[in-house]
């Protein structure tokens, strides 16, 4: 079945102003969120480790998180970011996810139970 012009043109509106709706949600969120501090959360297997509020880090430096059978991440606190360094999973994509400063992607390392997200300051 073919589309009227008319449809397709419908179509083609619908699909250009929900781009612009969905981009213009994300830039709002992304400027309010750069005015507020962002606390990161460390959890292993769901157990809150540690919270770390980014706007209050001056020097850089590193956290370990032990796991089971040897298990290991070592992550760096950055000033208004925070990453996974080392890791002793065998796939590296905690440390490939590089470092985060907003909420929209956590880093994880499924291998040894490890989340980084951050949030907004309350």
């Amino acid at each position: 079945m073919s589309l009227s012009i008319r449809k397709r043109g419908l179509l083609i509106g619908c699909i250009l102003a929900a781009f612009v709706l969905i981009s213009t949600f994300f830039l709002w969120q992304q400027l309010s969120l750069s005015e507020e501090g962002h606390v990161a959360r460390i959890t292993q297997h769901g157990e809150i480790i540690s919270e770390i509020d980014l706007t209050s880090v001056t020097e850089p430096y590193t956290i370990r998180i032990d796991g089971e059978n040897d298990a290991y991440n070592i992550i760096e606190v950055r000033p208004g970011s925070i990453g996974v360094i080392e890791a002793s999973c065998p796939d590296h994509i905690c440390i490939q996810m590089g470092f985060i400063e907003d909420p929209f992607l956590p880093v994880t390392c499924l291998p040894n139970g490890v989340v980084i997200q951050i949030y907004p300051e309350s």
